[in-house]
């Protein structure tokens, strides 16, 4: 599943999807349509339409704001137009309870959008709109404004930018923006994360919270996880093969009950690695077994963890937290004093409760960019918190 976020800035033009504007008499474009830049929209997000003959298809539009405005589900084409696409389509009123929702809108206003689909087409966009005249919006607009700079009319924006931006602009916890940010919130739910679980009932529609949502995200995060795998195992058979480590065996790939997934050989014995894997930023919540927890403290051999984030399909980040043994004894530790008969099936963990090394940049064809694995210190000391 193909997931991508644009930033842009809105036209004339763009601006006549709306009936309010349309039927402005100093207004004198009549497109009915907002325009999706090929550069950004091909060459970026689905370059297969490059190859395709197809010249336009229906996706489901949810469109978000100006304002705290909630969601509008508007079923629309994506049009091929010259070198240009275009969400085209019938022109969106102001609903019943919201007669003068879109009027607030002007030329240089911002729409936050984020496309989702196959690698050949969205099957689904999310507009947010943002209106500079809008108190909720103003702040909001103008990072998205400075992040397109003065030559840029649509530009891909990665979601750490976004959560960036709206961190910044001090953007409240109900604005519809996070409609776009809770894809995070979605896999820490579908893998148990009560923050995640929070998230979603605190900004989420009845939509992202359905059976099928979670069902969708729980996929997407087992997808992830092997993929994060999978960058791991390149990783260290480069290792291998630049003599950094002796040997490694990818344990998960046959043992799926295994509670580490990777053992290495190293000059100084045998490691165990356990991979995190998320497609989002580096501060997503671990989460940890407690049969990881176990093996964690227990083994005689040193535990790390290895966390892949910011993956994309074939690309990801690496931060390795070495000796992770100690911080799993304290876990345990304090889950001790449970009443008998009550267990833990597995915990969520703030990275920045870790000592991670610094990043490594890899590939799926073993790649990386970065501290090559021997820059990594990987010591028995006692485990030693870094800053929150």
């Amino acid at each position: 599943m193909v997931r991508r976020i644009a930033v842009k800035r809105l036209t004339e033009s763009d601006l006549t999807i709306f009936t309010a504007y349309y039927r402005r008499p100093d207004v004198h474009s009549k497109q009915k349509a907002v325009n999706l830049n090929a550069e950004v929209f091909v060459d970026e997000f689905f370059p297969q339409l490059q190859q395709t003959r197809r010249q336009k298809f229906q996706v489901a539009l949810y469109v978000y704001g100006p304002g705290n405005h909630g969601e509008l589900e508007e079923p629309r084409l994506v049009v091929k137009q010259q070198k240009n696409w275009r969400l085209d389509g019938k022109l969106i009123d102001n609903p019943e309870d919201a007669r003068n929702r879109f009027d607030q809108l002007r030329p240089d206003d911002v729409v936050v959008m984020e496309f989702i689909g196959g690698p050949d087409g969205p099957e689904e966009v999310r507009a947010v709109f943002l209106a500079r005249a809008n108190a909720l919006d103003g702040a909001l607009a103008e990072e998205c404004s400075a992040f397109l700079g003065t030559g840029r009319s649509m530009a891909s924006c990665a979601e750490a930018d976004l959560r960036a931006m709206v961190s910044r602009a001090l953007v409240s916890d109900d604005h519809p923006v996070h409609q776009i940010l809770l894809e995070a919130d979605l896999e820490d739910a579908a893998l148990g994360g009560a923050g995640g679980q929070a998230g979603l009932r605190r900004r989420g529609s009845r939509r992202n919270r359905s059976p099928e949502a979670l069902q969708q995200a729980k996929i997407a995060a087992e997808e992830t996880g092997h993929r994060g795998e999978l960058l791991v195992d390149r990783y260290l058979d480069a290792a291998v093969a630049a003599g950094e480590i002796r040997a490694s065996t990818w344990v998960a790939a046959t043992d799926a009950t295994a509670p580490y997934d990777f053992e290495i050989e190293t000059s100084q014995g045998v490691r165990r690695i356990d991979v995190k894997s998320t497609a989002y930023d580096f501060a997503s919540p671990l989460h940890v077994s407690f049969a990881e927890l176990e093996c964690m403290a227990r083994s005689a051999e040193p535990y790390d963890i290895y966390r892949v984030y910011a993956m994309t399909e074939t690309k990801g980040e690496l931060r390795i937290a070495a000796a992770v043994g100690a911080f799993a004894g304290s876990i345990l530790s304090a889950l001790s004093a449970l009443p008998q008969g009550v267990t833990v099936d597995s915990v969520s963990v703030r990275p920045g409760l870790l000592r991670f090394g610094p990043p490594v940049a890899l590939d799926v064809d073993g790649r990386h960019t970065g501290a090559g694995y021997g820059a990594h210190e990987h010591s028995v000391a006692d485990y030693r918190p870094s800053s929150p």
